[in-house]
């Protein structure tokens, strides 16, 4: 899936994510793809951080074709930058 304008509008995971803010937790959206407002770094946004699959881990089509894998591996690579 993606984090879009959507997201940020009502669907599930903006829900989530202004519920976060809402009681001052940072949430960190993970998708397939990231895109524009969704990845913006401004003082107002949802998210405290947003990390896609595509482009920098693999391509659309891996990404589709095993996405568990692939989510597994960012929520690792998302995961190592918060460690200690």
């Amino acid at each position: 899936g993606s984090l879009d304008q959507q997201s940020l509008m009502g669907k599930g995971t903006g829900r989530v994510a202004q519920r976060c803010r809402q009681y001052g937790k940072p949430c960190i959206g993970m998708a397939g793809v990231v895109d524009g407002a969704a990845a913006a770094r401004t003082p107002d946004r949802l998210f405290h951080a947003a990390h896609g699959l595509t482009p920098g881990l693999t391509s659309p089509i891996e990404a589709r074709q095993n996405a568990a894998l692939w989510l597994e591996r960012l929520a690792a690579r998302v995961a190592s930058q918060y460690e200690g």
